[in-house]
């Protein structure tokens, strides 16, 4: 009895049950009634009979039977109290009894998986904040590299166009006896009138720079979109250009700065130095305000192109080759000089170092101004 006792006591309320279903079934299943065993037979008749007065009214060896079996007709005498029922009923109550038994046990696992939570119903906070720093930290890495892979894609298409450029230069000057785009103009006169009612005179005279290189574009030389630089957002391209017009619609569309071409001499291909830049990315001294250029006093003129978040700027040679340079300027050794060229600057700078759009380069030539 002690050996049962402990096993039982190990056992939970669902094994308690599954074993007690199994014995019923066992017992509704046998071909004959189960049969007491004869030492417990014995004293369940010794008992019947009265003779329970004392441990001392049993024989020695059914005295150690009688406490179980006195345990089992107590729970018969408290359950089966006021009743008459038969062994069909004892055992119906008996399953009853089982079923609310495996009922409990159910229920007392779903509160305990609802206080810890079911492993596959999701993932603590923690883990949640864990993965959201390690995402944040992925993003803040990859951020740089990706915006870094995107500037290198907008200068290699910068790079294509100005050889696309070039070409175009080469065949305008093969078909003007060797000189550049310029159009009709009076030297010294205003170059920054980008888009301006007053760009081209009644007599077809031009006050803007870029009308200059816009005669690639009316002579069908290259297209309107190759002459628009991937980092400038208000680049004017294809269908906002057409071969009637003379000039960009305004300073913000226009995207590369151009050999200033208001100066007593024509620029030449068989002429110009071959390092000299003629083209490049916008000149970052002169920006629109309320629809025109002027000069910006905060520039300097080492500063790089904006369009390329000042990062640097594409130029092309007039020999035809297209560089990238961090500083605005070629090295002096390659061009034959004492000291570098910028060509974002006139070689004779105002002395209060503001521009009134009427500056020349020295010696178109010879020296880069580039400007819109």
């Amino acid at each position: 009895m002690d050996r049962d006792a402990a096993e039982m006591a190990e056992q939970t309320p669902g094994d308690l049950a599954d074993r007690t279903d199994q014995h019923i079934t066992a017992y509704r299943s046998a071909a004959r009634p189960a049969q007491l065993h004869p030492a417990d037979a014995a004293a369940v008749d010794a008992l019947l009979a009265g003779q329970t007065g004392g441990a001392a009214l049993l024989p020695a060896d059914l005295a150690e039977r009688r406490g179980g079996v006195e345990a089992v007709l107590g729970l018969l005498d408290r359950d089966g109290a006021g009743r008459d029922e038969s062994a069909a009923d004892l055992t119906a109550r008996t399953m009853d009894a089982v079923r609310a038994a495996r009922q409990r046990e159910r229920v007392a696992q779903q509160i305990d998986m609802l206080r810890e939570g079911p492993p596959s119903a999701g993932v603590s906070l923690r883990q949640v904040f864990s993965a959201a720093a390690i995402l944040l930290l992925g993003v803040t890495l990859l951020l740089p590299v990706m915006q870094q892979s995107r500037n290198n894609a907008m200068q290699a298409a910068c790079a294509t166009n100005l050889g696309v450029v070039a070409q175009a230069f080469g065949t305008y000057a093969s078909d003007h006896a060797g000189v550049f785009p310029r159009a009709a103009s009076v030297a010294g006169s205003s170059w920054w009138n980008v888009g301006q009612p007053d760009a081209v005179t009644p007599n077809g005279e031009v006050r803007s720079n870029s009308a200059h290189l816009y005669l690639l574009v009316r002579g069908g030389y290259v297209s309107a979109d190759r002459l628009a630089c991937q980092g400038n957002a208000d680049a004017a391209r294809g269908g906002q250009m057409t071969v009637r017009q003379w000039d960009w619609s305004s300073p913000l569309s226009v995207s590369y700065s151009y050999q200033n071409q208001f100066t007593p001499q024509v620029l030449r291909a068989d002429d110009a130095m071959p390092n000299l830049a003629v083209l490049a990315d916008k000149n970052p001294l002169f920006v629109p305000r309320a629809g025109r250029l002027v000069f910006d006093p905060r520039a300097r003129i080492t500063d790089a192109s904006r369009q390329h978040g000042g990062a640097g700027q594409n130029v092309l040679r007039i020999d035809g080759s297209a560089a990238w340079t961090i500083m605005p300027n070629f090295a002096p050794e390659r061009e034959g000089r004492e000291k570098p060229d910028i060509f974002w600057a006139a070689a004779q700078m105002p002395t209060d170092h503001r521009y009134t759009g009427r500056e020349l380069p020295d010696g178109v030539n010879r020296d880069a101004f580039l400007v819109p």
